[in-house]
């Protein structure tokens, strides 16, 4: 796991930290702009037609148009939220793999499945069982929790919270319309606390490397004393 100089636990962090600053993060903030300024565009257009408005007929068409431009930004923040936690959990479960591989030949894994409703929770069973190591201890492991059940609402609920994301999160992915959403500034925090949890888990996977490593004899075994 460290060969010519290169610690691979280290590899392992920065390929995860890349993949979400230099993926996911701009496709996302690349995608809202140009929506968030549309919207911001058509509001104004259809505040300006509600404002010049001389008759109830004209006055309840802009409402209209205003409320339906309100929807149309919902489900399309909505779909970014989708996009982004999707992608995020997808990066996470990859850097979770790309650790147990690192460990392959020293605590190799079961021929049975770990147990586990998720591949989360399986997650936890394999990291418990081969390396005694408990996720849910880790700094920030409620956020990838969040995003891997934020996403499954999207996927599987069209955004609407489940009993599992209801019990077992923060509930911060959750918009003002009550389904799954999320905002620039909340990537931004999601992905800094990713960053903790992914750091924190190279420090434990180390100490377990090291604990792996043999000790030379003592001067007494090697004088044979």
């Amino acid at each position: 796991m460290v060969r010519l100089g290169i610690d691979w636990i280290d590899v392992a962090v920065s390929d995860n930290n890349f993949g979400l600053n230099e993926r996911v993060r701009p496709a996302y903030l690349a995608a809202y702009s140009v929506l968030n300024q549309t919207h911001l565009e058509r509001t104004a257009i259809c505040q300006q037609q509600l404002h010049e408005a001389t008759s109830e007929e004209e006055h309840a068409d802009a409402r209209s148009e205003l409320t339906d431009e309100d929807y149309r930004w919902a489900e399309q923040t909505q779909a970014l939220a989708t996009m982004a936690l999707t992608l995020i959990a997808s990066t996470n479960k990859s850097f979770l793999d790309q650790m147990k591989r690192l460990f392959i030949k020293t605590h190799p894994p079961e021929p049975k499945a770990y147990p586990g409703r998720s591949q989360l929770q399986k997650q936890i069973s394999e990291y418990k069982a081969r390396f005694r190591v408990d996720l849910e201890k880790i700094t920030a492991f409620g956020t990838i929790r969040e995003v891997e059940l934020a996403r499954n609402c999207c996927v599987h609920d069209e955004g609407r919270l489940n009993t599992d994301y209801c019990e077992q999160t923060q509930q911060r992915f959750v918009g003002t319309h009550g389904y799954i959403d999320m905002t620039p500034e909340m990537l931004t925090q999601l992905l800094a606390e990713i960053d903790q949890f992914s750091h924190g888990l190279s420090l434990e996977m180390k100490a377990l490397r090291s604990r792996d490593i043999p000790k030379p004899p003592s001067e007494e075994q090697s004088s044979g004393g």
